[in-house]
């Protein structure tokens, strides 16, 4: 009997062994699915359209997202992918955030539970910077005073480079602490911090971008440098429009203000076709489709370039253009005398390079 009711006890362990092992395997399926779908998502490339299109595309791919990642921790809350997960989400949620308040509030909320739950390591380090930009598209948002909405940015920079120095978005604060150093005037402070992009970081992006918005910031009166590039690998030297002034125009189809300032900038231009005056059309769209149609649309008689990248191409980056239109405007001798946003400044500034100075009357000893 002993016997007998040893074996069905070890029949039935094994039985209940199995049992809860392929409840265990189920388990891991599951959770294996909902992760690799997040995955997918949230690596899923760009679709190529312009950027009000493709938030459209993206819009419910992004929501199921965040449904997927709410899901997950969910059914399996003691998930070793709860980091990737909380970061993904936070990622999604700051793109929704760009465009609706709705989700900034949303964002704000899953980046004050991390704060307070004071969690450590990545997530913390990509909950605050995901914080730091809220904090900035709210100031903006609702109407924070300048001087405290920059002034309140430039602390949570500083603050997030000093607790997260080694945050792969460390470079990306310390270019946009520049850019707002820059629009505060304090000049001398953004060189410093470049200073410090170039010796620790020279190659990236973001110290590219910095070195740009100095250089627009700071360029009147210096020689203008950079090239600018085409699609096809060609590109347009300064020193090719010596002797002549010379009116690099940054526009985009999908900025209203730069194409609707081109009659007006047409107009000049053919006013003082005779002069020594040079145009060149820099094209921002990162839609080729777009940019093709509005060199198509628009009659252009100076040359354009357009290396379909949007904010990303490297003649944008080189010249620190952040907003559209912007103009440089450069004497016969290749010394920048104007950047601007304004047609108008455009037209005084040439005109005044254009107009022979008179005789110099001397001076009596």
């Amino acid at each position: 009997m002993n016997f007998f009711c040893s074996t069905i006890l070890t029949i039935a362990s094994a039985v209940f062994g199995q049992t809860e092992n392929s409840a265990l395997k189920a388990n891991q399926a599951a959770e294996r699915v909902l992760i690799e779908h997040i995955r997918e998502i949230r690596d899923r490339a760009r679709t190529g359209l312009d950027p009000e299109s493709d938030f459209k595309v993206r819009q419910p791919e992004l929501e199921e997202l965040i449904k997927l990642v709410d899901e997950l921790l969910t059914q399996f809350p003691e998930t070793a992918h709860r980091d990737e997960a909380m970061i993904a989400k936070l990622t999604a949620l700051a793109e929704l955030a760009r465009r609706d308040p709705i989700n900034l509030q949303r964002l704000l909320v899953v980046t004050n539970r991390i704060a307070e739950d004071d969690i450590k390591g990545p997530l913390r380090a990509e909950s605050d910077y995901f914080a730091l930009e809220a904090f900035v598209l709210a100031a903006r948002r609702e109407g924070m005073e300048e001087e405290r909405r920059m002034e309140g940015a430039r602390e949570r920079y500083r603050a997030y480079l000093e607790d997260h120095p080694n945050s792969p978005h460390a470079n990306v604060v310390r270019a946009s602490l520049i850019r707002l150093l820059l629009a505060m005037e304090r000049i001398d402070e953004a060189k410093t911090d470049l200073e410090y992009l170039r010796k620790n970081a020279p190659d990236d992006r973001p110290t590219r971008r910095a070195e740009g918005e100095v250089f627009r910031v700071t360029t009147v009166g210096q020689p203008f440098t950079p090239l600018l590039r085409n699609f096809d690998g060609s590109a347009k030297k300064p020193e090719d429009f010596r002797g002549h002034v010379l009116i690099v125009h940054f526009w985009a189809s999908t900025v209203s203000r730069s194409v609707d300032e081109l009659a007006t900038l047409r107009t000049f231009f053919a006013k003082h076709r005779t002069a020594k005056l040079k145009c060149v059309g820099v094209n921002v769209d990162a839609n080729e489709e777009a940019a093709k149609r509005a060199l198509m649309r628009e009659f252009f008689p100076w040359p354009q370039v357009a290396e379909r990248k949007g904010f990303e191409a490297d003649t944008v980056y080189d010249t620190g253009v952040i907003q559209l239109p912007t103009y440089y405007v450069i004497d016969a001798d290749g010394i920048v005398r104007l950047v601007s946003g304004s047609v108008g400044e455009v037209i005084d500034t040439v005109e005044q390079l254009l107009t022979p100075a008179g005789p110099v009357t001397p001076v009596e000893p």
